[in-house]
This record gives structure tokens, C-alpha cells and sequence, in this order.
């Protein structure tokens, strides 16, 4: 798996919910529910909060960021793979 196909399936993923959420949104409004109006404005928001934390997380993996990299970025050891000169 690559990060193109993680990014480009949370796009769909992310106009998809987008769709649905507003559809449903307009069907409230127009029922004069601005209760579930509102709700599903909630929905929409916290669908896309966590898509992009979900795919921020499959990307940081499949790129290969690891603790260990992490750390080395902090200062706090050397990479292994590397010794030196």
C-alpha cells in the first residue's frame, strides 16, 4: 500500500461523507429541524477530523516514521545505520 492510495481513498472517503452529511443537513432544514440540522453539521465535522487523523497516521506509518527516527530527530540518539566517519 502507498500513500497515494491511503490520500486518494480518504478524498473519496471525505466527499462521500461530505455528500451524505449535507443531504441530510438540507432534509432537517427543510422538515424545520434545525436540531438535527445542526447534528448533522457535527457529524460532518468530526468525519472529517477523523479521516484526516486516521489517514495522517496510515501515511506517517507507510512512509516509515518510526520511535526510533523520532528520537533521532529529538537529538536524543544516533541512528543505528549509520555510523561514523
Amino acid at each position: 500500500m502507498t500513500a497515494s492510495y491511503v490520500l486518494g481513498f480518504a478524498a473519496v472517503l471525505t466527499t462521500l461523507k461530505s455528500r451524505i452529511c449535507n443531504e441530510n443537513a438540507w432534509e432537517a432544514e427543510m422538515e424545520g429541524d434545525t436540531t438535527a440540522q445542526k447534528q448533522w453539521d457535527g457529524y460532518d465535522k468530526f468525519g472529517t477530523f477523523f479521516i484526516y487523523v486516521t489517514t495522517f497516521l496510515l501515511v506517517v506509518q507507510i512512509v516509515g516514521i518510526e520511535r526510533e527516527y523520532v528520537s533521532v530527530m529529538c537529538g536524543r540518539a544516533a541512528y543505528s545505520g549509520i555510523r561514523g566517519a
